[in-house]
């Protein structure tokens, strides 16, 4: 749980004992990346939009899922048991 000002910045880390109830509380996943050391500044630049490439996709899916998700179910309820035979 963590707690973040209105322009995303990180105020505080709370253990998991926090809940969300509070408005300003969020859950979330953290990565911790190791890498070697680039020295080529132009290396480090495409490292860095690789990541920053990747880390929007996922963002992306996660914002999506609840909907793909209820898309789904709703396909699923819908579908009739006799056509699937």
């Amino acid at each position: 749980m963590v707690r973040r000002d209105v322009a995303g910045t990180l105020q505080e880390v709370l253990d998991d004992a926090a809940t969300a109830d509070e408005h300003d509380l969020v859950k979330e996943s953290w990565m911790h990346l190791e890498i070697e050391r680039i020295a080529d500044p132009a290396e480090h630049r495409e490292l860095e939009k690789a990541l920053q490439r990747v880390l929007g996709d996922v963002r992306e899916a996660v914002e999506d899922w609840p909907k793909m998700h209820e898309r789904a179910v709703n396909i699923a309820a819908g579908l009739d048991a006799s056509s699937c035979r």
